[in-house]
């Protein structure tokens, strides 16, 4: 069932429309956000008015879809423009869910030494623990860091290191996270929709199963989690 919408997606950070392609969303049209090259010492908030720019109403809902810190910027996009939902996936909704390592980044500006090089370079120790397991897996993602530059790659991790919700999301939110995501760990995740054994690259190699789950939210059919786990609670065999 083809739901009349118009559905934007952003990738996460060193990545690009690459990261959805075995997504099938059963929507009426399907548009993807390119990340822009940040201006010298542009405000987050200006970028993000920036990539707001370039999502356009053509009389049907809006759903965001973000992947990573291309969630955390979905949600900053929906701070400004009207629009039905925002879907996340192996993203943070919430400053309160970033893992403590990060907060070491923000004490100690080591963001200033990344680069392209570095990542590669330390790719094959940390690879495979963070999802890349596969040839294929592992050259999509060399192939998606090589097409971004050094200033775009320490000017986001900045952005993610300072992020902090100060004002409610005015629209609904899903989120859809992974139980074995290194980048941000489950257990500092509240209500959202999982995949059993799901990493930071679940968007590409466990594309069925949240396809499935952004298909049902776009039909508004995805209870929320909560509601999920009291059912199954209620089922809970009495114990006499």
């Amino acid at each position: 069932m083809i739901v009349k919408k118009d559905v934007y997606l952003l990738a996460g950070l060193g990545f690009d429309y690459r990261v959805f392609a075995n997504l099938e969303i059963q929507a009426d049209r399907i548009y993807h956000i390119q990340w822009e090259r940040p201006y010298r010492r542009e405000s987050y908030i200006n970028y993000v008015h920036r990539l707001a720019k370039k999502i356009e109403y053509r009389g049907r809902p809006i759903v965001l879809i973000g992947h990573s810190f291309g969630g955390i910027t979905m949600q900053e996009i929906a701070r400004i423009l009207d629009v039905e939902k925002v879907i996340i996936i192996s993203s943070i909704k919430s400053h309160k869910e970033r893992p403590a390592s990060f907060n070491f980044l923000k004490m100690l500006p080591l963001h200033r030494l990344v680069s392209q090089r570095v990542i590669l370079g330390t790719f094959p120790i940390w690879g495979k623990q963070h999802g890349y397991k596969t040839k294929e897996e592992q050259q999509i993602f060399k192939e998606m860091l090589l097409d971004s530059s050094n200033r775009y790659l320490r000017w986001s991790i900045r952005q993610v290191v300072k992020w902090k919700v100060k004002t409610p999301l005015p629209t609904e939110l899903i989120q859809i996270h992974g139980t074995k995501d290194k980048t941000f760990p489950i257990h500092l995740i509240k209500n959202a929709h999982t995949i059993h054994d799901g990493c930071h690259m679940m968007v590409y190699n466990r594309a069925d199963e949240i396809s499935s789950l952004i298909n049902r939210a776009l039909r508004n059919e995805l209870p929320h989690p909560n509601d999920r786990k009291k059912r199954n609670k209620d089922k809970t065999p009495i114990r006499i």
